[in-house]
């Protein structure tokens, strides 16, 4: 497996040269981002190039996801199919942890590694506490256990890197939005867990508790937004739909004529039913499929139509044997067939709502 350590750097500390010495001894792929640190520093970024380490620099302190960027970009267009293992440059990884996230790295590329801390002992209060409020708005916001969502040693594949560069937020906010997209784009999180390391008090740390914290909050409003917004217009458009479904249905009993056939081992099943069921299904899916690709999902990719259609059918025939099942019964124990099919429709269609929503997201127009 062929990996880069990467490692954004703002106003570092001196002991930044030790750790890089040790980790010189297990890996020469480094790159490093000075993010505007200054003239102050730029002795210290010299002797770590002196050393042969790449160091990309920013002329002013632009964030840390922009210098993440930064290096995955530079690392893509130089050392392509590469993955990449970022660490920060506190001290706050050892180089065994950072060897580890890259083994672990190397047994699972199709995940997301995280190395994270234990947060149990000699652990700040504003940290312990932060990471415990972010780990469970997380967990409650995409159902993913991780434990530390925080940590900046990550292990990431290389088919991450270009959905990486596109991704918004350029401070700390960027690796809470980076594991927001976890679900959205299939990738399951591997977490080992690191030593917990905090050198005097973590003052050497850059990350503001009121702004940073506030910017990484906002990202998760906006992701619970942004599904639950998706899933309103998913509902407004599938009542729209129902209430058209519905009515044709009615329609339909009234102008075709009754039969009965025997379907699914039942005796004398009512076939316009059946029959007005299918009908009105076609007219309500036609119209869902073209909401739902322009307005709902927004989607732009090819073959959806026919995989809606797929769904359609199976549904179809599902909820419509359901429903005239249903409604054979209903009739047998003495309810009028209108008033079975008029109030169990409702229900039936209720059924399978939830199920389309999430099948229609990420199969059918899946982005």
């Amino acid at each position: 497996m062929s990996f880069y350590v990467l490692i954004p750097a703002y106003k570092p500390e001196q002991s930044m040269l030790p750790f890089m010495d040790e980790l010189l001894q297990q890996t020469k792929n480094i790159i490093l981002v000075d993010d505007g640190g200054g003239e102050k520093y730029k002795p210290l970024f010299t002797a770590l190039e002196n050393k042969g380490i790449t160091v990309l620099v920013h002329p002013q302190n632009m964030g840390k996801g922009k210098a993440l960027k930064t290096g995955i970009s530079y690392i893509m267009d130089n050392f392509p199919n590469s993955d990449i293992i970022t660490a920060d440059c506190d001290g706050q990884h050892s180089v065994k942890d950072i060897m580890r996230v890259a083994k672990a790295l190397e047994e699972n590329p199709d995940k997301l590694i995280i190395g994270g801390r234990a947060l149990k002992e000699n652990v700040p209060l504003r940290s312990r506490f932060g990471n415990s409020v972010m780990r469970n708005t997380y967990r409650l916001t995409t159902g993913i256990k991780v434990h530390d969502t925080q940590t900046g040693l990550r292990g990431i594949p290389s088919f991450m890197l270009d959905r990486l560069l596109e991704l918004k937020g350029d401070r700390y906010e960027f690796e809470m939005n980076m594991l927001l997209m976890l679900r959205e784009w299939g990738i399951k999180p591997y977490e080992i867990e690191i030593e917990t390391i905090y050198i005097n008090n973590n003052e050497g740390s850059h990350f503001d508790t009121v702004k940073d914290s506030g910017r990484i909050l906002k990202q998760i409003f906006k992701y619970i937004f942004k599904r639950l917004f998706s899933f309103i217009k998913f509902a407004a458009s599938s009542l729209t739909c129902f209430v058209i479904d519905w009515l044709s249905c009615l329609l339909f009993m009234q102008v075709i004529p009754s039969f009965t056939f025997d379907f699914l081992s039942f005796k004398g099943i009512e076939g316009n039913v059946f029959i007005s069921s299918v009908l009105a299904r076609i007219i309500s899916s036609l119209t869902n499929y073209t909401i739902n690709k322009r307005i709902v999902f927004a989607h732009n990719g090819r073959n959806s139509f026919i995989k809606y259609i797929a769904l359609v059918v199976a549904v179809m025939i599902l909820s419509s044997s359901v429903l005239t099942v249903i409604t054979t019964l209903l009739v047998a124990g003495g309810m009028v067939k209108e008033q079975a099919v008029a109030i169990f429709k409702p229900i039936v269609d209720a059924l399978f709502f939830v199920m389309n929503f999430f099948i229609q997201k990420k199969l059918i127009f899946k982005k």
